[in-house]
């Protein structure tokens, strides 16, 4: 059974503005904002690593389970249990990562207050292309978590068949397709996650490059 990691791109902070300047212009108050939002999806960052490393043991633990035969059913039994354990744990994770991608996606909405103020109309074109960009990567993670969610309630089946000594294998090859199709998808959602990172990532560097050059 194929496991795919969806471990992500994160968001590069610059190292161009050190943060937010208070009651400075529109353009230092937006600068701000977007290390302020890399700041609120360290939670994001942080999970990544975890969520891989629990993703290889379950493999180990699927690997484990289809090198048995069915007279040693109580090995199977044991290791479907710790598979379960750890899609709970990989759920709990995926909280961690959504709940910090939220709150960088409300922190980053504030920038829609000052992009009208940017009296720069090359600068002002540029935010609200990053700002475009952004919303469609929040977006596209919103259906990541969705298609991951999917993924877990496919292996939570998968393992409580597994535990079942009546089995026919037809029915363990189907729902093991299934299972594999459900992480293509991810797979493939995720290389558009990571696009889109790249884009905005490129674009705020380019942002915080012209509004120095003003200065």
């Amino acid at each position: 059974m194929v496991r795919k990691s969806i471990l992500a791109g994160a968001i590069l902070p610059s190292l161009l503005v050190a943060g937010c300047v208070f009651g400075g212009s529109p353009e230092e108050e937006i600068g701000g904002i977007l290390n302020s939002t890399v700041e609120k999806e360290q939670g994001f960052v942080d999970s990544q690593q975890p969520i891989k490393e629990l993703e290889q043991e379950e493999q180990e633990l699927f690997d484990n389970i289809m090198a048995l035969s069915i007279e040693e059913f109580e090995q199977i039994e044991g290791y479907a249990n710790e598979a379960l354990e750890n899609l709970d744990q990989r759920e709990e994770q995926l909280t961690v990562e959504t709940e910090s991608i939220e709150e960088a996606k409300e922190e980053f909405e504030s920038v829609g207050e000052h992009v009208q103020d940017v009296e720069d109309e090359n600068v002002r074109t540029h935010v609200e292309n990053m700002v475009d960009v952004m919303n469609e990567r929040y977006q596209v993670h919103g259906e990541l978590v969705s298609q991951y969610n999917e993924a877990i309630t496919l292996d939570r089946e998968l393992y409580n068949l597994l535990q079942d000594q009546e089995l026919a294998l037809e029915d363990l090859e189907a729902h093991i397709e299934k299972v594999n199709g459900q992480y293509e998808l991810i797979a493939e959602t995720n290389e558009t996650f990571n696009a889109l990172t790249d884009e905005y990532n490129s674009l705020k560097t380019e942002y915080f490059e012209m509004t120095s050059e003003e200065e």
